[in-house]
């Protein structure tokens, strides 16, 4: 086995420096530093992480649970705080929940488990015992995108009230009344949050609720598609749909097109979440656009401020709102009579 003896004397230099150089501690100079890391990867060397981290009482690695692996918004969310780790010397360990509370509770039970020195966490928003008993551990975590409504974490969200209200109120401004709203579970508080916006926008414009064109289901595509085929059944159906996330609003577009319909002459139709590749739909899709990439950096940003302790964990927490943006394109069939 390789020490670090071994390479000190190979390298011509004393242990100490050695271990300073693998250890991140003191100014070494950079010429020597690479001269010492050449030398350990010729000699097969590996730094023993674990020992280092008993030592340190630190093992550089974060626990990131998301909800679905699938949705590509989540995948820049998570670009973002990978990005930001590495450049922190810090490594990620990454868990799917796929909107399920009880892998959630699993997943979380095994970062803790692992001693991560932090979690970020897309909560499915079923699992407060989970959450207390990191609280009481003094385990941090930030959430990104999600709420745990009565928690003490730092949370990093858009603003998914301002968002639905917004395109709700470009559907009424250019001539919709009957507007439908398809949506995850609300005990999820993005979905929660993106209702209440729909309902704002109608109050201001003084449009009754009417919660038969209102479908609560899955933030999954076959949900979409479902509640989509059930509002075209209906006596009176909606001539205009706002989807609350971009894998809803392909259900809804497989569903209208599969109906005979056109998009937007039939049924306009803007989505919660935005990517490049809307553009080249037909018809290119409007949507709510979030910082997704600014999502995830930011909440590894402040969770490594958490780690190194330069927010005593007993304040008040930070709550983060990031802006979103309305993206216009044909499917919200700003042209003709939408009456």
């Amino acid at each position: 086995m390789v020490t670090l003896k071994d390479i000190a004397l190979k390298a011509g230099v004393s242990k100490s420096t050695v271990s300073r150089i693998f250890n991140n501690k003191g100014n070494v100079n950079p010429i020597l530093k690479r001269k010492v890391k050449k030398v350990a990867k010729e000699l097969g060397y590996y730094p023993n992480i674990l020992a280092a981290s008993l030592k340190r009482k630190r093992t550089y690695t974060i626990g990131v649970i998301i909800s679905n692996i699938l949705n590509p918004f989540f995948t820049s969310v998570v670009r973002g705080i990978e990005d930001i780790a590495i450049k922190n010397n810090f490594n990620i360990i990454l868990c799917n929940a796929d909107e399920d509370p009880k892998k959630e509770g699993i997943y979380i039970d095994v970062l803790r488990s692992k001693k991560v020195d932090g979690m970020i966490i897309a909560t499915t928003g079923e699992n407060k015992d989970h959450f207390s008993a990191l609280e009481r551990e003094g385990i941090p975590v930030v959430l990104v995108d999600r709420k745990v409504e009565g928690s003490n974490f730092d949370t990093i969200i858009t603003n998914n009230k301002k968002g639905a209200f917004d395109a709700i109120s470009h559907f009424i401004e250019t001539g919709y009344r009957r507007i439908g709203f398809i949506t995850g579970p609300l005990n999820i508080t993005t979905s929660f949050e993106r209702l209440e916006g729909y309902k704002l926008a109608l109050r201001k414009y003084e449009i009754p609720f009417d919660e038969s064109i209102v479908k609560i289901g899955e933030f999954k595509e076959d949900s979409g598609y479902k509640n989509m085929k059930e509002l075209l059944k209906i006596k009176n159906p909606p001539n205009a749909i706002f989807a609350g996330n971009y894998l809803i609003a392909l259900g809804v577009y497989e569903a209208i097109k599969e109906c005979g319909l056109k998009i937007p002459e039939d049924i306009a139709v803007i989505t919660f979440d935005d990517f490049p590749w809307f553009k080249h739909l037909s018809p290119p899709l409007t949507a709510v656009s979030q910082p997704t990439y600014k999502l995830g950096a930011y909440s590894m940003r402040r969770l490594i401020k958490l780690i190194e302790g330069k927010k005593p964990y007993s304040e008040k927490r930070k709550r983060v709102i990031l802006k979103n943006s309305l993206i216009i394109r044909e499917s919200c069939g700003c042209k003709g009579n939408k009456s």
